[in-house]
């Protein structure tokens, strides 16, 4: 863990010493924008520089949920193959795993399989796993048929979302349905 996080880890530990904390995982293919929905919910922002995730980065952010608030830990893995044994072992006690794939990309979905495989095998016990659409932003509507989706989806049994990283309210209401959903 890189400095800057080793000192966002400490605040947040700080913090919430009393509070319910969350544990958030992100996973999907490189590039479909997991740091970037990450960002803008806890930051209200997307970064104008991109940046790969290198092996995980992680960040925590308090949120108020109906009447409690909670301490969210995200941890956002990297989507390349090179990484794959350093995210396997952090997936334990994960309450809630998004599986995100961009809009304008079928790879993306099409690999979104393999993920919710390697998830479930290594998670042990773990909470809600849902689905995300990102980048709506980028083909102006939603690009993925459907009927397609939902197969897979209902196949699965997952809840799904399609949002744009730069709509920061429709990130936060996405965020915010799947923690209250949780508790």
């Amino acid at each position: 863990m890189n400095e800057e996080w080793s000192e966002v880890f400490d605040e947040c530990v700080q913090k919430t010493k009393l509070k319910r904390w969350i544990k958030v995982v992100t996973l999907g293919s490189p590039h479909v924008g997991k740091s970037s929905l990450i960002k803008s919910f806890c930051e209200k922002k997307v970064p104008k520089i991109y940046r790969p995730t290198v092996g995980i980065d992680y960040g925590c952010s308090n949120v108020q949920l109906v009447d409690s608030e909670v301490m969210v830990t995200f941890w956002d893995m990297s989507g390349h193959d090179d990484y794959k044994l350093i995210r396997q072992p952090l997936y334990k006690d994960t309450d809630i795993c998004l599986l995100v794939y961009d809009e304008s990309s079928n790879e993306s979905f099409s690999k979104l399989g393999e993920y919710y495989k390697e998830f479930k095998l290594h998670a042990g016990k773990y909470g809600n796993i849902v689905v995300v659409g990102n980048k709506l932003d980028a083909v102006g509507t939603k690009s993925k048929s459907r009927s397609e989706l939902e197969k897979w989806t209902n196949g699965h049994k997952l809840e799904v979302h399609q949002v744009s990283s730069f709509d920061y309210e429709d990130v936060a209401n996405m965020f915010r349905h799947v923690l209250t959903t949780l508790i």
